[in-house]
């Protein structure tokens, strides 16, 4: 004899054999803040992640710079200034969610503000020069 079970998914309802149930987990990500001075503390949340057949879930962030730490809301302070990818998957053991976001690591202040300013731009390693174009707005 079959079992069968009702399985609500977002607003609606499957009536399906109990052995069928096998939906991948949902993965939800967000940063408190998005955006942070070099330095200063990421916390990161997986608020809203589920699986939608109450199995059990683990939780594995990439952060983008090399670190992968486990758990449902990990903290992280990067080391470098940049644009780091995010990418939280969640697990069940068989499926798995993945959800996607951006942090930004702003640079320190310089202690003082600009006092010059020039149409070109040299890399700090001296192998590109940019140079702005006011009439055409480009670089």
């Amino acid at each position: 004899m079959a079992v069968w079970s009702l399985v609500g998914v977002g607003a609606a309802l499957l009536v399906m054999p109990a052995s069928a149930r096998a939906f991948s987990p949902i993965a939800r990500a967000s940063a408190l803040p998005s955006e942070v001075s070099l330095g200063e503390a990421v916390v990161f949340s997986s608020a809203g992640s589920l699986d939608p057949d109450d199995d059990p879930i683990t939780f594995e962030w990439d952060l983008g710079d090399g670190t992968i730490p486990s758990g449902a809301a990990p903290s992280h302070v990067y080391a470098t200034p940049g644009a780091f990818d995010v990418t939280l998957t969640v697990s069940d053991g068989v499926g798995r969610g993945i959800a996607t976001l951006t942090v930004y690591v702003l640079a320190p202040r310089t202690p003082s503000a600009p006092t010059a300013s020039s149409q070109l731009a040299m890399s700090r390693d001296g192998t590109r020069l940019w140079v702005v174009s006011p009439d055409s707005g480009s670089i």
